[in-house]
C-alpha cells in the first residue's frame, strides 16, 4: 500500500502517523526503514472524526486535528487511552486552521475563520480545560519563533504578535502591503512569506520591516520551508521544487531526485506539508511522495529515503481482520489480493 499522510509525531524512537484516506494507523520504524500498521492506535474517536490535519505530541501524549475542526483527540502513549475535546474551529470542509503549536503543555490553535485563539490548558493532566482569547481580527497564516507566534492574514498591512507566555497579542504595522499570502515559515529572525505569483518575502521581527526576497518566474503557488542557508519552495499541485540562496537571493531549480522518486498521492493535493524535526533534520510526512524529503537545517542539504511500505499481503491480512472486507481504491488492487492468495 502506498502509505500518504499528512502529519506524524515520534514516540519511542518511532514515526507514527493515519493514512489520510483510509485513517488506518502507521508507523515506522527509522532503524529498520520499515513502515507498518499500528493497531494499538486502532481508534473509533479517529475515524469518526475523518482525516487528520495537524498532529502536536509532548511526553507520552499525542494530539490530533481533524481538517473538520470540530474537535481534538488525544491518545495516552502509555495506555491507548483516547479523550475528545470538542472545539469551535469548524467552517470549511478543510482549511480550518490558521496554525497550531503546543507550548508549556498548553496546546494553542489559531483557527482561520474565528477571530481568537482556542487553548486546551494541562495537557498531561487528567482533567484538560479549554479557554479561548478573542484576537482583534481573522487570520490566514502564523508561525512561531520560541514563544511568539506570527499571525498573518491572507492580505493586508498588519501582523499579531501574539507572546503565549502570557496570552498576550500587540498589532505591528507593516511598511508593504502582504497580498495573496499562501505560505509562511521562520528561523530566528524572520518570517518568510511564500506570495501568490511566486513573490517571496521576509518580514524582520526585529525591525518590522518586510523586504522583498525573490521573484520566482513560472507563477506557481509554494509550500514555503527555510532552514540557516535556503529557502525551500515546495510545489503545491505542480511538480518542481525551487531552492533560493538566502545570501543573494539566487534561485535554482532543485534536480537531484532519486531515479525511483515519484508523486504516488492524489494529483489534487499539496505535495508536502506537515514535518517533524529530529536531530536538526526536517522529515517531511509522505503526504504525495514515495520518499521522505529530509532536510537539513544547519546546510539546507535534501536527502531522500524510500521507506519500505507494507506488502499486499500485510495490507490484506490487516484490513481483513479489522473489518472483514478489504476496499480496492484506498488499500489495495484486486490483482494484488488474487496474486496475494495465490502465493
Amino acid at each position: 500500500m502506498n502509505w500518504i499522510f499528512n502529519d506524524w509525531f515520534e514516540y519511542n524512537g518511532e514515526m507514527y502517523f493515519y493514512h489520510a484516506l483510509n485513517l488506518c494507523p502507521g508507523k515506522y520504524n527509522f532503524s529498520t526503514n520499515k513502515i507498518s500498521f499500528a493497531p494499538e492506535l486502532n481508534k473509533q474517536e479517529i475515524y469518526e472524526n475523518g482525516t487528520l490535519a495537524k498532529i502536536h505530541s509532548v511526553e507520552n501524549k499525542a494530539f490530533f486535528l481533524p481538517v473538520s475542526g470540530k474537535s481534538v483527540i488525544g491518545i495516552n502513549m502509555s495506555d491507548y487511552k483516547t479523550e475528545v475535546v470538542d472545539i469551535d474551529a469548524n467552517q470549511e470542509l478543510w482549511g480550518n486552521y490558521a496554525f497550531s503549536t503546543i507550548w508549556n503543555e498548553s496546546l494553542f490553535i489559531f483557527p482561520r475563520h474565528k477571530s481568537e485563539v482556542i487553548l486546551l490548558l494541562d495537557l498531561l493532566s487528567s482533567d484538560i480545560s479549554l479557554k479561548t482569547i478573542a484576537l482583534p481580527y481573522k487570520v490566514h497564516l502564523g508561525c512561531q519563533i520560541n514563544e511568539i507566534v506570527w499571525l498573518f492574514s491572507k492580505s493586508g498591512d498588519e501582523c499579531i504578535r501574539f507572546d503565549m507566555s502570557n496570552y498576550t497579542y500587540s498589532i505591528i504595522k507593516l511598511n508593504s502591503q502582504i497580498i495573496g499570502l499562501i505560505s509562511i515559515d521562520s528561523d530566528n529572525d524572520y518570517v518568510y512569506l511564500s506570495l501568490e505569483g511566486g513573490i517571496i518575502k521576509r518580514f524582520d521581527v526585529h525591525s518590522y520591516k518586510v523586504e522583498d526576497v525573490a521573484i520566482v518566474s513560472n507563477s506557481k503557488t509554494y509550500y514555503l520551508s527555510t532552514n540557516n542557508q535556503s529557502i525551500i519552495l515546495l510545489p503545491d499541485l505542480s511538480d518542481d521544487i525551487f531552492v533560493i540562496d538566502k545570501t543573494n537571493g539566487e534561485v535554482n531549480k532543485y534536480s537531484e531526485y532519486p531515479t525511483d522518486f515519484r508523486y504516488v498521492g492524489p494529483k489534487d493535493w499539496y505535495k508536502y506539508l506537515g514535518y517533524k524535526k529530529i536531530n536538526n533534520n526536517k522529515w517531511y510526512a509522505l503526504r504525495s511522495a514515495n520518499h521522505y524529503m529530509i532536510v537539513d537545517d544547519k546546510n539546507g542539504n535534501i536527502t531522500w529515503k524510500r521507506p519500505i511500505e507494507t506488502s499486499s499481503k500485510e495490507d490484506i491480512m490487516y484490513f481483513s481482520k479489522k473489518e472483514g472486507i478489504v476496499h480496492e481504491f484506498n488499500e489495495v488492487k484486486l490483482a494484488q489480493l488474487i496474486e496475494s492468495l495465490t502465493q
